[in-house]
């Protein structure tokens, strides 16, 4: 292998990195690419053999800078087990000094590696699918309303109940094209996501009650077609989310593990949530 260069991308480079995670089954889109290219608490890499594109790694901070999540580690199949995606995660570490925690969800095949770097399990997460039928067997959406951007309530809240300081971050998420955001009355819980050629991910939901959360998630159903899919990030200790979601038909889709190298965030105090996994 030629000797390896990782650099920073700008717009230019979105095409290079999108090669890189085409290659490993990825479905991206250029504009989320942009939009973290353009927030300053995020940034892109892609890594050269030569003049060939060999590898990726992405990372989104929160506002302080003190929590940065990594994303999009990937390394070309002719170029694997060449010390790719070690190098980038070790560019990553360098471009956020002031970074407490680094958070990422690895696959099987990647937890060993980010083992090596410092990280440590904290949880695994099922990414489960469903109809819209299913969905719409879930909860009651005839009080959830459809939100044209996140409301003070619902920032104050995940400040409070889930992590801090993440105010652009999430700002950030529900810019992108397609984005939708629902809410409960009363500031019951509200949820967010993206509507997709095939279907909705169900990238975030916060609400005080389990009924509040399979409400805000049935919510989605409407905004795709029949035949389409849902989809939605749950933690394995959300059991009963889980019961309720099978129990409509939903199955695992992938599963990862949520990993953590550094500080160990504020545990969330929302009954119920999924992190999002937009960047992910």
């Amino acid at each position: 292998m030629n000797a390896l260069t990782i650099r920073k991308i700008g717009v230019a480079g979105i095409g290079d990195l999108l090669s890189s995670t085409k290659s490993v089954g990825w479905e991206i889109f250029p504009e989320d690419v942009k939009m973290m290219i353009d927030d300053p608490h995020s940034g892109a890499f892609v890594a050269f053999s030569g003049d060939r594109v060999a590898g990726t790694g992405c990372f989104s901070g929160n506002d302080d800078g003190s929590t940065v999540f990594i994303s999009l580690i990937t390394a070309k199949e002719e170029f694997r087990r060449q010390g790719i995606a070690t190098e980038m995660m070790k560019t990553i570490f360098v471009a956020n000094p002031h970074a407490k925690t680094f958070r990422l969800f690895a696959s099987d095949m990647g937890k060993p590696l980010y083992e090596k770097l410092g990280f440590t399990a904290r949880r695994r997460v099922g990414f489960i699918a469903g109809t819209v039928e299913g969905a719409n067997r879930l909860g009651d959406a005839s009080q959830v309303k459809k939100c044209d951007h996140l409301e003070p309530w619902m920032l104050a809240w995940d400040e409070k109940y889930v992590a801090p300081k993440r105010r652009e971050l999430l700002e950030f998420a529900v810019q992108r094209e397609n984005s939708l955001i629902f809410a409960l009355p009363d500031q019951a819980g509200f949820a967010f996501g993206r509507k997709f050629d095939r279907g909705v991910d169900v990238s975030l939901v916060e609400a005080a009650t389990l009924q509040n959360a399979l409400d805000l998630v049935s919510a989605f159903s409407a905004t795709a077609s029949p035949q389409d899919a849902v989809a939605i990030s749950v933690a394995e200790y959300q059991t009963e989310f889980q019961d309720r979601l099978a129990s409509c038909g939903f199955k695992a889709a992938h599963i990862v593990t949520d990993m953590i190298r550094g500080e160990e965030p504020p545990a969330p105090r929302a009954e119920y949530f999924a992190l999002y996994s937009y960047i992910g």
